[in-house]
């Protein structure tokens, strides 16, 4: 969800005269989904929320469709699924519908030439948002920079690559730092 609201956010605040650098995305799900899909994820996130209530982290952990999810690797995910498993018992079907109609509503705002090319987008090969979302992504914004990994799963570079993930996101804030305002 966190792209869709960021590509939504620089666009509004560009819109409204605020400066920005540049915008850097992680395996995002940029996709518009049919109704009937969209109410499949909900029912499908809404499942995994409330199997989480009263579950370890190593029973979560070892979910057959998490290993996919990760590609292999959902040890490199503990963090965020240890927070899932603490508000599962208090999170609403109403904030889990939401989540929903964020993730598969995207509507690609306008952005010029000159701020596309300061957009970012990476994703891992084999994440369902590379296979699903990518091409939509590069026809919307083809001025933009892609980078495409192999062998790591949605979240799991940032996580198990930190010290490389970090050192990217500096250089790309450091070329931007005093140009390339938008």
């Amino acid at each position: 969800m966190g792209s869709e609201v960021g590509m939504e956010l620089a666009s509004q605040l560009i819109k409204s005269g605020v400066k920005v650098g540049c915008c850097f995305f992680d395996g995002a799900p940029m996709i518009t989904l049919s109704k009937p899909y969209k109410v499949f994820m909900y029912f499908k996130f809404r499942t995994m929320i409330r199997m989480m209530k009263d579950k370890t982290i190593d029973e979560v952990i070892q979910w057959k469709f998490l290993n996919k999810f990760t590609n292999g690797d959902t040890e490199s995910l503990r963090p965020l699924i240890e927070s899932l498993i603490q508000i599962a018992p208090v999170i609403t079907d109403k904030s889990i519908r939401n989540e929903t109609e964020c993730c598969y509503t995207f509507d690609y705002p306008e952005m010029t030439e000159a701020m596309q090319r300061n957009i970012y987008f990476m994703y891992a090969k084999n994440e369902k948002a590379c296979k699903t979302c990518y091409k939509l992504v590069k026809e919307a914004y083809p001025r933009a920079r892609f980078k495409v990994l192999d062998g790591y799963g949605h979240m799991t570079y940032s996580v198990k690559c930190q010290p490389e993930y970090i050192r990217m996101l500096k250089k790309i804030g450091k070329a931007h730092s005093v140009t390339g305002l938008y």
